[in-house]
């Protein structure tokens, strides 16, 4: 099937705007705004942009896995989450909704992969937040968390520090039980867990922190860890001492942890050379660090950002400071309890594979008989090479199959919508798409007579632009010229509806 000539018509469910402020009793929750509602027809039309069109699986396969059954509310989340150093502070993320009845709903919990965006994060509409959605679409309530530093969080991301990212989740679990009370949401106790990239990394983290420190307030049902850098001060950390696909990563985990270890860490916030300097004893927000990171050209040799002094130091001491901060992180010599899937690709450039095989190993001879293991290399030896992208849609394909073979929910029922079609729900086409030119357009059944509001948002949810009109006719060329390839997200919004509109450019 040639998807790079789909046609998307499709019918998307527009949804009223909703903020609600929490009630004065709840301990995390802040607030909540509805922020729109997908149909499965999103899902339908999204999925073959997201995957290579020779990936080995059948379209109708990767439907029948996903099980798309509902129209999915997402909500745009605050709370208080717990910072290692400022203590209480406020977080952010999404949580996807399935309108379904009848039936108490599990949590599926999906962390986000790394970004080098303050606001490209599942709340602010990045690539994703659909990903986590997906798993709303079959009866799971889906959380995705922003992390400590990102979205609407304050101070500096602690990237890859495993127990703010932990604490995030965790947190974003206990607002999520004052919402579901709110909302009158019935949650099953089961918790599924997944999260790719440093998103593993961050699942297990939380798979970790809930099974050992929250035994008695949660309980785990299973994880999936998906090619995630389980051994940062080992096989992970190799990568600064070799040309490398992305150098970025290191300064953002030495600032990362230098915002978590101030006392650990002091005598260290001078590390980087002088082309550098605007790095050395950063004390600001998230923001502030890539406005600075990106204004440098960063050496494929990511070790050669680093002083020759502190890079001896560091080399020589076993009990360095920052080699004691990238052990705290690590999470692959634990005794799990739940089930565990362990799953990536040989072929990652990113993130090495032997992360996940030393964790399978370690458990392995812990005795844990519950845990699996798979390269999709070996999978798929047709496929290759398999590297760091193309290997996202494998393991979130798997993680489907692996949760609901761990799941006792039952069947629900579709929420009636019991809105007319004429009021809140509009027909539209986007062609072509993917976009192969320099427009494309949008076709409406019958034009939204109020002022409307036309934005942007690229894969990793930063707004491009934004147009306002007082209507939106039947017939609109969406003006694509200066977009690279990739995925977008068209957001329309008038007085009273909020739709999204996906769409993919592959010039």
């Amino acid at each position: 099937m040639n998807f790079k000539n789909l046609l998307f018509t499709f019918t998307i469910t527009c949804s009223l705007f909703f903020f609600n402020t929490s009630n004065a009793q709840n301990e995390y929750l802040i607030s909540y705004e509805k922020i729109v509602s997908y149909p499965t027809s999103t899902f339908e039309f999204l999925l073959p942009t997201l995957i290579d069109e020779n990936f080995p699986i059948s379209i109708d396969s990767v439907f029948n896995n996903l099980d798309l059954q509902y129209t999915v509310d997402l909500y745009k989340v605050l709370y208080n989450s717990e910072h290692p150093v400022h203590g209480n502070i406020q977080a952010s993320g999404a949580i996807a909704i399935p309108q379904a009845t009848n039936c108490n709903l599990p949590l599926a919990i999906y962390q986000h992969g790394t970004t080098f965006n303050w606001d490209g994060v599942p709340s602010y509409l990045s690539l994703e937040h659909y990903l986590g959605s997906m798993f709303s679409t079959s009866g799971y309530v889906s959380l995705m968390p922003d992390y400590l530093g990102l979205g609407d969080s304050p101070y500096m991301h602690p990237y890859s520090h495993a127990q703010s990212t932990a604490n995030a989740g965790r947190d974003m679990i206990r607002a999520f039980k004052e919402m579901a009370y709110e909302l009158g949401i019935t949650w099953n106790e089961e918790i599924f867990i997944t999260g790719y990239s440093q998103g593993g990394h961050g699942a297990m983290a939380l798979f970790k922190s809930l099974e050992e420190d929250h035994s008695d307030e949660f309980t785990v049902t299973a994880c999936s860890a998906l090619s995630g850098a389980y051994n940062i001060s080992g096989i992970q950390e190799a990568v600064m001492w070799q040309d490398y696909d992305s150098p970025k990563y290191l300064p953002y985990v030495i600032v990362g942890y230098q915002s978590v270890y101030p006392e650990l860490l002091g005598d260290f916030k001078n590390v980087f050379k002088q082309e550098f300097d605007g790095l050395n004893n950063f004390e600001g927000n998230t923001k502030e660090f890539f406005e600075i990171l990106n204004q440098y050209e960063i050496p494929k040799t990511p070790i050669n950002m680093i002083k020759d002094e502190f890079k001896e130091a560091y080399m020589t001491d076993d009990n360095h400071p920052l080699k004691i901060a990238m052990r705290e992180s690590d999470n692959f010599d634990w005794d799990a309890k739940a089930p565990l899937y362990l799953q990536g690709c040989c072929d990652d450039e990113q993130v090495m594979i032997g992360n996940s095989k030393l964790t399978y190993d370690t458990m392995v001879a812990r005795g844990k008989t519950n845990v699996e293991f798979t390269d999709y290399c070996n999978e798929y030896p047709e496929a290759r090479p398999l590297q760091h992208n193309p290997c996202i849609p494998y393991c979130l394909l798997q993680t489907k199959q692996f949760f609901d073979a761990n799941s006792t929910r039952t069947q629900c029922n579709p929420t009636p919508v019991g809105i007319k079609e004429n009021e809140n729900n509009i027909e539209f086409g986007l062609y072509p798409n993917p976009v192969i030119g320099s427009f494309t357009n949008l076709t409406i059944k019958k034009a939204i007579n109020e002022n409307v509001s036309l934005s942007l948002y690229n894969t990793h949810g930063q707004l491009l632009w934004v147009k306002n009109e007082n209507q939106l006719a039947t017939q609109t060329k969406i003006n694509t010229a200066d977009l690279t390839n990739g995925f977008y997200s068209l957001i329309i919004t008038s007085e009273t509806n909020k739709l999204s509109v996906p769409f993919f450019v592959s010039k």
